[in-house]
């Protein structure tokens, strides 16, 4: 799930000025980009990483005792992290 961006409180220290207000809503919405191109990216490599596992999966599902090695091998690289 992608995290919600929070741009926190805004501030008025532009006050009547249109180019500041415009510069701090491009700078805001960078902020933001970056914030979901980086969920992004860990999302892609998590769906990368979950294709492999099943993948691996297929290729041995017929083969018990192979299955039982890659479960337990991917279940100590869980707990490593």
């Amino acid at each position: 799930m992608v995290k919600r961006y929070d741009a926190g409180m805004l501030n008025d220290h532009g006050g009547g000025s249109i180019e500041w207000w415009q510069d701090y809503i491009r700078a805001e919405i960078e902020r933001c980009n970056d914030h979901w191109e980086s969920d992004y990216a860990a999302l892609q490599a998590e769906r990368d990483r979950l294709r492999e596992l099943v993948n691996k999966l297929v290729d041995v599902k017929s083969e018990p005792d192979k299955l039982l090695c890659l479960l337990e091998k991917e279940a100590r690289k869980a707990k490593e992290g």
